[in-house]
């Protein structure tokens, strides 16, 4: 690869690297619009990113090393290693730690009246930060999850909306079907898999439920 293929590619790779944690970063703040649409730029990134060869990687991730590629042919020359002396760290509470910690307990749920608060925790402010939903959208949400069947069946939420937003009388910002997913999930009634999606526990019982899960709900102050 030639000096300038191989800066391209480190570039796509390093920012592979950021979007993952920007991902993250977003998640945790309760932003789901922008998870939705970093999530769209991470994809079309990754899809760039595999058609990189695997020598090609291997290429960058020695330059980001600072290692030479060893020749296409021939026999490879050995160096000698260089012992080096490593000097002990001092130990300090990082500050991811720290907010492990404050974020210990949320998210939270509430119901005021005939909505859904959910109460999260963002690292990045240090603050709570609060969301909420209609009971109109759970129903509407749960209709569509009933509607799937099985409970072994997969889905994401994303194929779901369009769906959903054809049955309600305004259009609703995508967040809030998060909070509805993060309220099921926190209460047993749906089961996360990673990127794959999600999937419902107890499907042909779902509503009832909901139903019961609701008014055991705590009322916010």
């Amino acid at each position: 690869m030639n000096e300038w293929l191989r800066r391209a590619a480190a570039i796509l790779l390093k920012c592979e690297e950021n979007l993952r944690g920007l991902l993250a970063d977003a998640a945790r703040a309760g932003d789901y619009d922008s998870v939705t649409s970093i999530s769209r730029l991470a994809r079309e990134n990754a899809r760039l990113a595999r058609t990189m060869t695997t020598e090609e990687r291997l290429d960058v991730v020695q330059m980001e090393k600072g290692i030479s590629s060893p020749p296409r042919s021939g026999p490879a020359r050995s160096a000698k290693p260089q012992a080096r002396t490593k000097k002990p760290r001092a130990k300090r509470v990082s500050g991811s730690s720290r907010s492990r910690d404050a974020s210990a307990g949320y998210p939270k749920f509430f119901r005021r009246g005939n909505d859904l608060i959910k109460v999260g925790w963002s690292d990045r402010s240090d603050s709570e930060y609060y969301h909420h939903t209609s009971y109109q959208t759970i129903s509407k949400v749960v209709d569509s999850l009933s509607s799937l069947g099985s409970d072994s069946r997969l889905f994401r939420i994303e194929d779901q909306l369009p769906g959903i937003q054809a049955e309600m009388e305004a259009q609703i910002p995508s967040y809030q079907l998060y909070v509805v997913m993060a309220w099921l999930r926190s209460e047993g009634l749906v089961r996360q898999h990673g990127r794959q999606g999600y999937s419902t526990v107890r499907n042909e019982t779902l509503e009832e439920q909901v139903k019961e899960r609701w008014q055991a709900l705590p009322e916010a102050a």
